[in-house]
């Protein structure tokens, strides 16, 4: 996927909280080595800052692009080297890592040590996981892409379960949520908050209402 850049949407933050929302940046450039990923992610936060200001009081690193051309081993490195670098120039910034099903659980531990406050699992998971015998993806060109709706939910449970055992962090459990049952099962296996995307774009009434029923 692309956007229009961090300056742009950096605006774009700031407008919306100022209008009451509350948004946190969610960033990560995918570099081609450690050090271009750390200065990338450095310039990012310096914008946010500048547009942002006291607004900006977090941070989500998406470590779980399923286009992503690293390896999950380079993704690990670079994605630690980058928290701890963050940590040491940001040391009061909330930071929020965005994990993969295909990353080990141990690396949730490991970006824990390194300074994340809470772990976001997951994204999505990549389309040939869901389904192995299933069409080509329509996204094969870029990469297969990802599966955020109903299809991915069992299998984004199975690893929150294990993970919840794992870590003691605060957790966003997120994947797959499509009705109030996806929201109480992630709640009844440890989710300390629940997030939900696909949904808005499939069934916003739904959503929601989905939102309603859980703030209550």
């Amino acid at each position: 996927l692309t956007n229009s850049g961090v300056e742009v949407n950096a605006r774009g933050i700031t407008a919306a909280c100022k209008a009451g929302y509350n948004v946190i940046p969610n960033f990560y450039p995918f570099a081609q080595n450690q050090e271009q990923t750390i200065a990338e992610t450095l310039e990012a936060i310096a914008i946010y800052f500048r547009h942002l200001g006291p607004y900006f009081w977090a941070l989500e690193l998406n470590f779980s692009c399923p286009n992503a051309k690293e390896k999950i081993q380079e993704n690990m490195q670079n994605a630690l080297g980058c928290v701890k670098a963050i940590r040491q120039a940001h040391p009061n910034l909330i930071l929020i890592a965005k994990i993969s099903i295909l990353h080990p659980y141990e690396f949730a531990k490991e970006l824990i040590n390194a300074g994340v406050n809470v772990i976001h699992a997951s994204n999505t998971i990549p389309y040939n996981l869901v389904y192995p015998q299933g069409p080509p993806s329509p996204l094969q060109a870029v990469g297969g892409g990802g599966v955020s709706g109903g299809p991915a939910f069992s299998q984004a449970l199975s690893f929150n379960k294990i993970l919840r055992r794992r870590i003691s962090a605060p957790i966003i459990m997120g994947c797959g949520v499509m009705d109030l049952w996806d929201v109480d099962t992630y709640r009844r296996i440890g989710a300390n908050a629940v997030s939900i995307c696909t949904v808005c774009r499939l069934n916003p009434h739904g959503a929601i209402k989905l939102i309603e029923e859980y703030a209550a």
